[in-house]
């Protein structure tokens, strides 16, 4: 994707740091540059305001289904994602682990949880995948991630006892 583009400032929302960025970079630097490029990581909504006032030049990132800025690259369903020995501990708020706002997927699961009533408390906020990982993998709550993107180590938490929905995310460019 980065390759085709005749920019000078690029940027990928964290979703996709840990996933499929390092794939399409690898691409990229092995192949002579026509383009000198920075590349920048930050969260949707940060880097949509970026781009807008022009301190970006292409942006790959997240928006809520139903939005229309951007050209659609795929849809994902939002999944809780857990550690792998981690359970809800019954009757008890939910914890969170979450990046900071503007995010689109700490809205989306707070708006999920107020709907449904269910009690959550926020654990953990970080502004980097890294972070929030490490902080689901030590137990310390849940997170929301795109299902195809689950960073490894972690899983798709099952449905009992039962989280809301989360509905689905695209990725654009």
């Amino acid at each position: 994707i980065l390759a085709i583009a005749a920019s000078r400032l690029e940027a990928a929302s964290e979703d996709l740091v840990l996933s499929r960025l390092p794939e399409v970079l690898r691409a990229f630097v092995r192949t002579p540059p026509l383009v000198d490029f920075e590349l920048t990581v930050g969260l949707s909504e940060t880097l949509y305001e970026q781009l807008d006032s022009g301190q970006l030049d292409l942006l790959f990132c997240k928006r809520r289904t139903g939005e229309d800025h951007g050209r659609l690259v795929w849809r994902d369903r939002l999944a809780w994602i857990g550690a792998e020995d981690f359970t809800l501990p019954p009757g008890r708020p939910v914890p969170l682990v979450l990046y900071p706002p503007p995010s689109i997927s700490r809205a989306m699961i707070i708006e999920a949880l107020e709907a449904a009533g269910h009690p959550w408390h926020v654990a953990c906020t970080s502004g980097s995948l890294t972070g929030l990982t490490a902080a689901v993998a030590a137990g310390l709550g849940v997170m929301a991630h795109a299902r195809q993107l689950i960073p490894p180590g972690l899983r798709a938490l099952p449905a009992d006892p039962p989280l809301p929905a989360l509905g689905e995310v695209e990725f654009v460019l």
